[in-house]
């Protein structure tokens, strides 16, 4: 990730937040990925990340809050670690 866990960690437990931290993680990986059959996402934090004590779950029936991968619209986010 980008940033370091405290700036995820006080906002990852809310709606938007967390999908943008989720959205993140598929785009720094998206190059090596392929995201065409992919039903779920799941971002493994650092356990050591104190600022993210237990990982929140995203789910989205409406498509415009998906995490979006080449080739695919991806409607489960989770974080654990």
């Amino acid at each position: 990730m980008s940033k370091a866990s405290t700036h995820y960690g006080s906002t990852i437990y809310e709606f938007e937040p967390y999908l943008d931290f989720t959205q993140e993680a598929v785009d720094s990986a998206k190059d090596g990925i392929d995201f065409r059959k992919t039903d779920i996402v799941l971002v493994m934090s650092n356990t050591k990340a104190e600022a993210m004590a237990m990982g929140p779950v995203f789910k989205s029936l409406d498509s415009r809050w998906h995490i979006k991968a080449p080739g695919a619209s991806i409607s489960v986010g989770i974080t654990s670690g």
